[in-house]
């Protein structure tokens, strides 16, 4: 079973190895899914600290298996998540986000996905994301609240 939880400091070393074991299929994580590990640390360190982002993690069976993060802009939520390669197509990024997204729904919450990435795109769909736009390389998503 899946657990969701806030990130601690003491989750980013878990959440390095599964990135890098799942760096492969991780594309849409860019320049995190390849840098070193104190570059690594010091970003993620520093997010938890000064609560520059809400990111919550995500076990399996207590495995780390990946993240959501809720960023809150002024007028709007983004929502990303991300699985490591041994988690997907269970079910897991659907329910996760959906426990983390109901914590948020002040106002509307949006989402991207890469166009190469249909799976991630079902995943908001079946969370009743709107697709709203597409561009070459993202397609953006809307999850308007009800108020």
């Amino acid at each position: 079973m899946f657990s969701i939880a806030a990130l601690q400091e003491s989750d980013i070393a878990d959440m390095y190895h599964e990135i890098h074991k799942s760096q492969a299929q991780l594309e849409d994580l860019g320049w995190v899914a390849h840098c070193s590990w104190d570059l690594f640390y010091r970003h993620y360190r520093a997010i938890v600290v000064q609560k520059k982002l809400d990111i919550f993690a995500i076990r399996v069976d207590g495995k780390y298996a990946g993240s959501v993060e809720v960023a809150d802009k002024i007028d709007h939520y983004i929502v990303g998540y991300w699985l490591g390669s041994a988690y997907r197509g269970q079910g897991v990024a659907t329910e996760a986000v959906r426990s983390v997204i109901k914590q948020f729904r002040d106002k509307p919450i949006l989402a991207d996905t890469l166009t190469t990435n249909p799976k991630s795109a079902k995943v908001l769909e079946r969370l009743k994301f709107n697709l709203e736009k597409t561009s070459e390389t993202n397609c953006f998503y809307r999850l308007t609240t009800d108020k």
